[in-house]
């Protein structure tokens, strides 16, 4: 008998201390940060993404790799024809002196609304504009698919919103 009650009092015991385990995950789970929170946790950056785009944007999407060699953050703007999108690339190599330059990436120079170079490509699929970004590299990406290309203004705008 009494050792039906030392088990019963342990499984008492067990279920307690399971359930203040589990409340204590799910207060972990629902504190749950914003892409901008978590972000800004990880590294000190705030990205301001354009907010005005040569075509309508009809959906958007974000992705973030940070880990010990790299810190991208990658912003897809996509519109209504599939072949219209943008994408923002934003990134750093931070296991070595990150010694790119936005030269590198582009032959015609424009100047944005900083004062700063931003420097432009085009191939037969693809726009470039490459631009510093604080102490990060920023590419503005126009896949247009052997369609129309934008004009490089168009793109020059979007990398200003970025800079603001």
């Amino acid at each position: 008998m009494q050792r039906k009650y030392i088990i019963i009092i342990l499984l008492i015991a067990i279920i307690i201390m399971l359930t203040n385990v589990s409340g204590s995950i799910f207060k972990t789970v629902n504190k749950t940060k914003t892409l901008e929170q978590e972000t800004n946790s990880i590294v000190n950056i705030k990205i301001s993404e354009p907010s005005k785009f040569p075509f309508e944007i009809v959906s958007k999407s974000n992705e973030i790799i940070i880990d010990d060699k790299t810190h991208e953050f990658i912003y897809r703007y996509k519109g209504e024809n599939p072949e219209r999108e943008l994408v923002l690339i934003i990134d750093k190599i931070v296991y070595e002196n990150d010694n790119r330059s936005s030269s590198d990436y582009g032959t015609e120079e424009y100047e944005l609304a900083n004062g700063e170079a931003s420097y432009y490509l085009e191939n037969e699929d693809v726009q470039y504009l490459t631009f510093n970004y604080k102490e990060y590299l920023a590419r503005i990406v126009y896949d247009f698919q052997g369609k129309k290309p934008l004009n490089v203004q168009e793109l020059v705008k979007l990398a200003n919103q970025v800079i603001e």
